[in-house]
């Protein structure tokens, strides 16, 4: 999955609105930024997945040169809902 970094913050649901709830906005000004301690809105989050644990990578790459600027890594835990 690839998303630009406006399409993800204003369209994915999960990912993108965790971001928002946490004062991101797009197009995103010049300077220093820093999002800490996000939590994903859960409203619509599927309630059912084939496994409890997962890891998901982020990475943010130079579009020109391709050169990596960022990379993220998120191990996750998913209880299911009674």
């Amino acid at each position: 999955m690839s998303y630009k970094l406006c399409d993800l913050v204003n369209n994915e649901p999960f990912v993108g609105g965790a971001l928002k709830n946490a004062g991101m906005v797009c197009p995103l000004p010049s300077g220093y930024h820093a999002v800490e301690n996000i939590t994903a809105p859960t409203k619509n989050f599927p309630n059912v997945f084939p496994f409890e644990k997962g890891r998901v990578e982020v990475s943010l790459n130079v579009t020109d040169t391709k050169e990596q600027v960022l990379l993220v890594t998120i191990v996750a835990s998913f209880k299911q809902k009674p």
